[in-house]
């Protein structure tokens, strides 16, 4: 598979929690981010082409806020190892609301954050 990505993603070297936003339910742990997308480890398949409401819990202090709301669709999802977690690539769905818009600001402070965890 060709790489068609359209901006660089941030790896996550501190685990960050997805859930279903209205839910709260656990969807997986996120892997990397960047302003238009993201791939994360969920705990079940999801069917490429569907759409998930997603919040995203992050230390208070990148963002001021404690989480990140955002709509998100499934563009591949794949098996990853034997506990039947599945790597999934999301991109990011336009949206005009404040909390989906902090992406970008999030990917770019994901760096000094994963640096003072060390």
């Amino acid at each position: 598979m060709s790489e068609r990505r359209l901006s660089n993603r941030q790896p996550s070297l501190v685990f960050y929690d997805l859930s279903f936003a209205d839910s709260g339910e656990r969807f997986g742990e996120l892997l990397d981010l960047s302003s238009d997308g993201l791939m994360a480890l969920c705990d079940g398949p999801v069917l490429p082409g569907s759409r998930v409401a997603l919040q995203l819990d992050i230390a208070p202090r990148m963002l001021g806020t404690r989480s990140v709301s955002f709509a998100a669709e499934c563009r591949w999802c794949a098996p990853s190892g034997p506990s039947g977690a599945h790597a999934c690539g999301l991109r990011v769905l336009a949206q005009d609301d404040a909390s989906s818009r902090q992406l970008p600001h999030l990917a770019a402070t994901m760096i000094y954050d994963s640096l003072r965890a060390f």
